[in-house]
């Protein structure tokens, strides 16, 4: 199976694809859980909520070191052991983070997980790139990316209703389980990927001057951190501003988590027709999503925009994955990781931002700081879709294709 996989390139429903789709689940659904039990992890370990929602900053920020320096510290490492290799790390995370007694070692298995999350979203750009057969990288990006919308279905609707019946612990208990499940399932499909791009600090340090390649990373710096500085604390918007109850909260994450992946679904089509026209246009929606739930405020009307939000946000990941693509072909590798370490940092940024703002004033005060990151947003995107992009990017797609 390995050799067949290996010598032809899959379309977008591959065994493989939909395997390191399971992956992406799981590992986002490791990292973002807290947000639908933040009240519960911190009534259980006696911390407070905002201290419970910096366990997605720790996360980003171990994260954020692993997407740059792993794949420059194992340069010579065939791919698929490495990602056989981060995946159990995640089977242990989770399992440390089940029995955490206090919380240090709550911390110390979001650490763990930071490594894994790092390091296999820092290898999948170029896997996708190699792995899928020219033209369909749009809906190949689209269906691995489809895991992290199931991912927020199972972090926020799912974890919140099994927290009715069993314990925050289980629940990591059971993601573990998964993830297990998930490495059987990766060394079954996935072929050996002998590394083929030059990697290390000189080529990031390339990639960082570059003018175009800098704005396209603060743009992804600002797209994750716009919508993470809310979604981190998604259940106190639930909670405090459209008082849901305990039985409709759970309904209400479910549709969230749904409309996210209708975006990431959507993506694959609309950017496949026109990429830079719905590029350009996803921060102007996201900003009419966040000034209606200022507009609304309090009201219910205000799930509307909040919902609206989600759907918004499963195009994202797509977006900035296929500009990278279009961009430096011939460095995804590198670029993934750097990629991958902005992500993370946002995330880490949103969650410690959101969570002392919460802290000391309340959720107005994370809407005011979402529109401000998204109104920047739309500045920084005009840039990394410049004239110099859209005189090359027919040009690079075929390169991107020719590497796969």
């Amino acid at each position: 199976m390995q050799a067949i996989i290996k010598s032809s390139p899959q379309n977008a429903l591959s065994p493989v694809l939909i395997t390191l789709c399971l992956g992406v689940t799981c590992l986002i659904a490791s990292e973002f859980i807290p947000v639908s039990l933040l009240s519960i992890i911190a009534e259980d370990l006696e911390i407070s909520k905002g201290t419970a929602g910096q366990t997605v900053t720790a996360v980003g920020i171990v994260s954020f070191f692993s997407s740059l320096f792993l794949s420059s510290l194992f340069k010579n490492q065939d791919r698929r052991t490495l990602l056989l290799l981060l995946l159990a790390i995640l089977v242990v995370s989770n399992l440390i983070i089940a029995f955490a007694f206090n919380v240090f070692s709550l911390f110390l298995g979001r650490a763990l997980l930071g490594i894994s999350v790092g390091g296999f979203w820092s290898l999948s750009n170029a896997l996708v790139q190699r792995l899928i057969v020219p033209g369909k990288l749009a809906q190949g990006f689209s269906t691995m990316l489809s895991g992290v919308s199931i991912a927020t279905i199972i972090a926020l609707p799912c974890a919140s209703c099994l927290s009715l019946y069993i314990s925050w612990r289980t629940i990591f208990i059971l993601v573990a389980i998964v993830s297990a499940f998930t490495f059987i399932a990766l060394f079954l499909t996935l072929p050996s990927l002998l590394p083929k791009q030059s990697t290390g600090i000189k080529v990031i340090k390339e990639l960082i001057s570059t003018k175009i390649v800098f704005f396209g990373l603060l743009g992804t710096f600002l797209s994750y951190m716009g919508y993470h500085v809310i979604f981190t604390y998604i259940r106190l918007f639930f909670e405090e501003k459209l008082h849901f109850t305990d039985e409709f909260l759970t309904f209400a994450m479910l549709l969230y988590a749904g409309l996210n992946i209708a975006g990431t679904i959507a993506a694959g089509k609309l950017f496949s027709h026109a990429f830079k026209r719905f590029f350009r246009l996803l921060p102007v929606f996201m900003i009419l999503c966040v000034i209606l739930m200022l507009v609304l405020n309090n009201s219910l009307f205000m799930a509307l925009p909040l919902f609206a939000f989600a759907f918004g946000f499963g195009l994202i990941p797509v977006a900035w994955s296929l500009w990278a693509i279009y961009v430096i072909p011939d460095k995804t590798e590198s670029a993934g990781g750097l990629s991958v370490a902005v992500i993370q940092l946002a995330v880490a940024f949103a969650a410690l931002i959101g969570g002392r703002v919460y802290d000391w004033f309340n959720l107005d005060y994370v809407l005011y700081i979402a529109l401000a990151i998204e109104a920047v947003l739309f500045w920084v995107t005009g840039k990394s879709l410049s004239m110099k992009i859209k005189s090359v990017t027919q040009e690079n797609l075929k390169a991107s294709e020719s590497l796969s």
